[in-house]
């Protein structure tokens, strides 16, 4: 990309919607450049990309539940010259009513813990050689609360997750690398609607 070495550049994961989005316009307003990874396809993400005037936005596609093209996306990742990480992406707890529920599981865990740490400790290198730069984890308050006794692997995943913030904030803090973790509530997403929550059962929720 054609940037100004001033400018600040962050990875953003599960870009395409909700609050991966939201923060993809809040860091472009900023002046940030933006990769904004993303899975499936996402018409808002693209429009995005075509409405931006400058070119200061990337886009990445990967499946993180994908052990086989996983290490080719860390791989690009490392050679690029971040500032900043936000750990985003993440996915719904299904096992209960799956087949094979383990293999559901390591679905669930691959995406929401798994390869965030990869990622999280690719960039943690990136950023103690620039010695500073930030990484934040997207955890939930389902770490706090628990989550429904169906989708339990929701709540561990994350709470991995943050196990994952603590271990690389130590280690980033003697480098100036701040990691830290955010626990959203119950958020206006397209996550509630692919889980088929109406508003009334979202009020129940908060």
């Amino acid at each position: 990309p054609m940037t100004s070495p001033k400018t600040k550049k962050v990875l953003i994961t599960g870009a395409g919607t909700g609050i991966g989005l939201s923060c993809v316009e809040k860091f472009m307003e900023e002046g940030w450049y933006v990769y904004a990874h993303y899975n499936q396809t996402s018409q808002k993400l693209l429009k995005l990309k075509t409405k931006s005037k400058t070119s200061a936005l990337t886009l990445l596609q990967s499946d993180f539940s994908n052990q086989k093209t996983v290490p080719a996306f860390i791989n690009h990742v490392k050679t690029l010259s971040l500032n900043a990480l936000v750990n985003n992406a993440g996915i719904h707890d299904s096992s209960y009513e799956a087949k094979d529920r383990i293999a559901s599981i390591q679905h669930i865990l691959l995406i929401n813990t798994i390869v965030p740490a990869l990622l999280a400790e690719t960039v943690l290198e990136i950023l103690k050689k620039k010695q500073g730069g930030a990484i934040v984890n997207v955890s939930s308050i389902g770490v706090k609360y628990g989550s429904h006794l169906k989708s339990i692997f929701y709540s561990v995943s994350k709470s991995g997750l943050e196990g994952i913030t603590k271990t690389l904030a130590r280690e980033g803090a003697r480098h100036k690398v701040l990691v830290n973790c955010v626990r959203p509530g119950v958020t206006d997403t397209e996550f509630h609607v692919k889980l088929g929550r109406n508003m009334e059962q979202r009020k129940q929720l908060i």
